[in-house]
């Protein structure tokens, strides 16, 4: 089984050397066309797109664990101070409330007047069974903008993607 594996790699390695000579800088006219050995019709630059790319200014890469939309990385505790802003608040969920119209999602046992999560009915069927069952106890990144409702900062949960499990 060996040897025939190796001799597969030898072949796939003879074909792909056997493409002929290689011209070791571009043509004096240009970078963009090259001329195949012999005479024959020009070869577009084999680097052409390679060095395009290099000349695009460098971007970051996005945060695989933050969906784009968020401004930054906050504890619960200081969610409150973004209102109006997009943001992702990280604590535990120590105590839940399914009132049949909303879900709550709390940070502090003494949830009153304390920074929160919320789900509406109407975002219900968006997540599993009782969300407020397998969300107690974990540790959550909710992602959303901070708002307040009757002086008390939330935000708002439509849908699963906003809500990053930490453990």
């Amino acid at each position: 089984m060996r040897q025939r594996a190796a001799a597969w790699f030898l072949l796939v390695a003879a074909l792909a050397c056997d493409r002929g000579p290689v011209p070791a800088a571009p043509p004096p006219g240009g970078a963009d066309e090259w001329t195949a050995p012999g005479g024959d019709p020009p070869l577009l630059d084999p680097r052409a797109e390679e060095l395009a790319a290099a000349s695009e200014p460098l971007q970051p890469w996005p945060r695989l664990d933050l969906p784009p939309e968020a401004a930054r990385v906050v504890p619960w505790t200081e969610a409150g101070r973004h209102l109006g802003e997009v943001v992702a608040a990280e604590g535990t969920i120590v105590a839940t409330h399914n009132s049949g119209r909303a879900c709550f999602l709390n940070f502090a046992e003494d949830w009153r007047g304390r920074f929160h999560g919320v789900i509406f009915a109407s975002s219900f069927g968006e997540f599993p069974d009782r969300p407020e069952d397998w969300l107690l106890g974990r540790r959550v990144r909710l992602v959303g903008k901070v708002e307040e409702y009757r002086g008390t900062p939330q935000v708002v949960i439509e849908e699963p993607r906003q809500i990053v499990l930490l453990d």
